[in-house]
């Protein structure tokens, strides 16, 4: 046989033709799997044992401490898998593996891996090896389905531009030192990469890889600036670029799959978004604590709903929803400067939770015509004189406008709004609260003199004490 190693760490004698060699400070059983397509492999282990094998489940036991060299031969260029994790490997070489299809040497002790002669391999896993800095991918147009780095100590640009073929899943997240990831020109098929809790730095180009989709994480890079997206209609389900420092407009607007659970929050340099034309259906879109500036125009996302979150953007005047029927379990768009009216007519799946409080520039708000439980509702500490169909949400529960500084006639309004749907809200431990630097509500609290009640404040102890006998839930209101 003329093949050099399989396996050598720190070498105490020199391989020769065709023998491998790994070292391991193991000092109890160490396990591999080896795949052949034909032919058999010896192993000599170190301390006196010796094997040979046709492939499968191998182990042995060390029975003390100290440095072990491994030493096998045989059809070396049959070998297809090989799997040997946790063993302490301290050095590898594959070199004359060239028919390898899967390696998997997790949480082993090597610094270095060079896969440069590996070009049949579509499955490889390194992780949780805390000390591996650098790989050396080859170059290679085989489909891949696997390649798991994470955990390590990747140091620099992970260079895998030669993987023509690169498909299925990477996984190099959790690399403090990680500052590039260098993507091959290719058309396989990525359905997750995932480079999140790393340092890369500046831009991180996908468009490349023209049919990435599926699930992106490239969260918590603090150091990244911007994102390049490929061109595709495929399904995104997760979109994950938060607490980074993404800067300027982030473009998603060639993701026309786009969908699912979208995050780009606390970026704090991050001032718009150009979204797709996309009717996948979302369950998270998340843009808070960014600097969006002006209007955020959703309006082209079809699908949305669950759980939007755009808050604490001091610059942000506008948005511009779409026409959605899709359930919103959540709406929180308080703290920024909305400014004049927020209109959420038209997602008629509005419901759950909405908040739209702190924009003191914010004069109305107009929902739409619906049954939906609305567990909170908070537009309080804005400018609010009008709230638009507010009598025609019979879902209500929990209602907050204090301090709007309303005057008389706007309060009197609100609270005839609430006590002429009285009967229609289902729901139990009802509150309206319109204190504040709002004006008091006319007249005297106290039981009118004919029911229904005609003014406003009488229509406040209406609504708490029912002494017209309605039959309506009762309801706790704080009044200025």
């Amino acid at each position: 046989m003329s093949n050099k190693g399989f396996f050598y760490g720190q070498q105490t004698e020199e391989p020769f033709g065709g023998e491998l060699i790994f070292q391991t400070t193991d000092e109890g059983q160490v396990d591999f799997m080896i795949n052949l397509s034909s032919g058999s492999i010896d192993i000599s282990w170190g301390d006196g044992d010796e094997d040979t094998h046709t492939g499968g489940s191998i182990n042995h036991i060390y029975s003390g401490a100290g440095t072990k060299n491994i030493r096998i031969r045989g059809d070396l260029t049959n070998i297809t898998l090989v799997t040997g994790n946790g063993n302490n490997i301290t050095f590898v070489d594959v070199s004359s593996m060239t028919s390898m299809t899967s390696l998997s040497l997790t949480s082993n002790l090597f610094t270095t891996i060079d896969i440069s002669a590996l070009t049949s391999l579509t499955s490889f896993e390194v992780q949780s090896c805390s000390s591996l800095t650098s790989i050396t991918n080859p170059t290679s147009s085989a489909t891949w389905t696997k390649y798991f780095a994470f955990s390590c100590n990747l140091t620099g640009t992970l260079d895998i531009s030669n993987l023509t073929g690169l498909a299925g899943t990477v996984v190099v997240r959790f690399n403090a030192l990680l500052t590039g990831i260098d993507l091959p020109t290719g058309t396989g098929l990525l359905t997750n990469f995932d480079a999140n809790s790393c340092n890369l730095t500046g831009n991180l180009n996908l468009s490349p890889m023209s049919n990435m989709a599926g699930n992106f994480f490239a969260h918590t890079n603090p150091l990244l600036t911007s994102i390049t997206n490929p061109t595709n209609s495929l399904a995104w389900s997760f979109y994950h670029a938060f607490s980074c420092d993404l800067t300027g407009t982030l473009d998603l607007s060639n993701l026309t799959g786009l969908a699912g659970n979208f995050r780009v929050n606390s970026n704090s340099n991050l001032t718009s978004i150009t979204n797709p034309t996309s009717s996948g259906v979302f369950t998270f879109y998340y843009a808070f604590s960014c600097d969006l500036t002006g209007t955020l125009d959703v309006s082209s996302l079809t699908g949305l709903a669950g759980d939007l979150r755009v808050s604490s953007n001091s610059l942000l005047t506008s948005i511009t929803n779409p026409t959605s029927s899709g359930v919103f379990t959540v709406y929180i768009i308080n703290s920024c400067d909305l400014t004049g009216t927020l209109d959420v007519s038209s997602l008629t799946g509005l419901a759950g939770i909405f908040l739209s409080h702190s924009n003191s520039n914010l004069t109305q708000v107009t929902f739409p015509t619906v049954s939906n439980v609305f567990s909170t509702i908070e537009i309080d500490a804005c400018a609010i004189n009008v709230i638009d169909n507010l009598n025609k949400l019979d879902g209500l529960v929990s209602v907050e406008l204090q301090n709007n500084n309303m005057s008389q006639a706007q309060v009197d309004t609100i609270i005839g709004d609430v006590y002429g749907n009285r009967v229609s809200y289902s729901e139990t431990g009802l509150t309206l609260q319109i204190d504040g630097t709002n004006a008091a509500p006319t007249g005297t609290f106290q039981a009118p003199s004919g029911c229904p009640a005609t003014i406003a404040n009488e229509k406040v102890y209406e609504l708490v004490n029912d002494s017209c006998v309605d039959g309506h839930n009762l309801w706790t209101v704080t009044t200025s």
